[in-house]
């Protein structure tokens, strides 16, 4: 697992999380905690994402190598639309 994955995600769902509860200690009542809600919530969600994303992990491979090892020799034959 990525650590700087596992970080950000938890801190975000702890960040997430201590909005969520400090809406019910706002003093003025529903009509201002809704407000700290409104971030608390999707910033809850956006940790969990990353934190449970494995997807982001695996690499993908080259499509134009098909299976052929890169070597570092300069190419011979020029790129399509390259100058000669």
């Amino acid at each position: 697992m990525n650590i700087s994955r596992l970080v950000t995600g938890i801190v975000l769902i702890l960040f997430g999380l201590f909005l969520f509860v400090l809406a019910f200690f706002i003093n003025g009542g529903m009509s201002e905690g809704i407000w700290v809600w409104i971030y608390g919530i999707p910033i809850f969600v956006i940790g969990l994402f990353i934190l449970f994303n494995t997807r982001e992990d695996k690499i993908e491979g080259r499509k134009d190598l098909k299976g052929n090892k890169v070597s570092n020799q300069t190419r011979k034959t020029p790129l399509k639309g390259g100058k000669k």
